[in-house]
């Protein structure tokens, strides 16, 4: 007997996903999660790393950048310190930022500026789930 499958798969194009968290564990675990229908991940371990990340694609345009995951708090720049960098410089990338401790304000802020918010701990397959109609609103 053939059941269903509980979580999204992905149809078309795999994305170029960059996962920042300064938790190993969670940034794997959403890693994982993504990797499972298909999309290339790169893993970055705080704010610098990330922006260093999307400085550099965004200068070389060496692997196009789909779509950032980050963690609001994080050592050296914040998720949404980054965020406010992307869209300084009017760069639409998609981000999702995950939050254990997200405020009020700091929600309507990352709303504002076009960012997707996920509570920790959150259903991995909400994030895949996102990131499918993500890139089928594209298509």
């Amino acid at each position: 007997m053939h059941t269903a499958p509980s979580e999204p798969r992905v149809f078309g194009r795999p994305a170029n996903i960059v996962v920042a968290d300064d938790d190993a564990g969670m940034r794997a675990l959403v890693g994982d999660a993504l990797r499972k229908d298909g999309h290339s991940i790169v893993e970055v371990p705080d704010g610098s790393k990330l922006l260093l990340t999307l400085e550099h694609d965004l200068l070389w345009k060496s692997a196009v950048i789909d779509l950032v995951v980050a963690d609001i708090r994080m050592p050296a720049y914040s998720g949404i310190e980054i965020l406010e960098r992307l869209r300084a410089k009017q760069v639409a990338i998609p981000v999702f930022l995950m939050t254990a401790f997200g405020d009020a304000d700091t929600r309507r802020h990352a709303l504002m500026l076009g960012a997707l918010l996920f509570d920790k701990p959150f259903p991995m397959a909400a994030l895949r789930s996102a990131v499918l109609g993500l890139l089928q609103a594209e298509d």
